[in-house]
């Protein structure tokens, strides 16, 4: 394997355990502090860290066509406003452990909506291994739902 490969892969299972912590830790916040507070708190000091960033140097590394903003726009409102609002009220009310599994799902969609878009190739195995994916989590999620 390449050393980009590997440092890829461990970049990518840094960013799993770091965002699997951020849901027991959501979790344990929610409780007390509301979920739109949580959400601006979180996204807003990653917000100054980014800008600071960029402040200090790191400006060259940000290149965006002007016919790209509107796009990312509506990525930045799903992603920064939407999401963790929806994540924060949906794990003040249930278990970390279900919102885990839930957000196991999220390679899942990633490369189905990146087929639907034409980005990516699926083979026949692939969309197996999917659709039986899904299935396992939506298997997990029900039996406890269920009890």
């Amino acid at each position: 394997m390449r050393e980009t490969a590997v440092a890829a892969n461990v970049a990518m299972f840094v960013a799993a355990v770091i965002f699997g912590g951020s849901v027991v830790a959501t979790r344990v916040a929610v409780q007390d502090v509301p979920p739109l507070s949580l959400a601006a708190l979180r996204y807003g000091i990653g917000g100054l860290v980014l800008g600071l960033c960029l402040l200090l140097g790191a400006r060259g590394l940000l290149r965006v066509r002007w016919q790209d903003l509107p796009f990312l726009a509506l990525l930045g409102i799903l992603l920064f406003a939407v999401f963790p609002i929806a994540f924060n009220v949906g794990l003040g009310h249930t278990e970390a452990s279900r919102g885990s599994l839930m957000l196991a799902t999220v390679p899942i969609w990633s490369a189905t909506l990146a087929r639907l878009a034409g980005r990516e190739n699926l083979t026949r195995r692939q969309i197996v291994g999917l659709v039986l994916s899904l299935l396992g989590v939506a298997v997990a999620v029900a039996e406890r739902g269920l009890r």
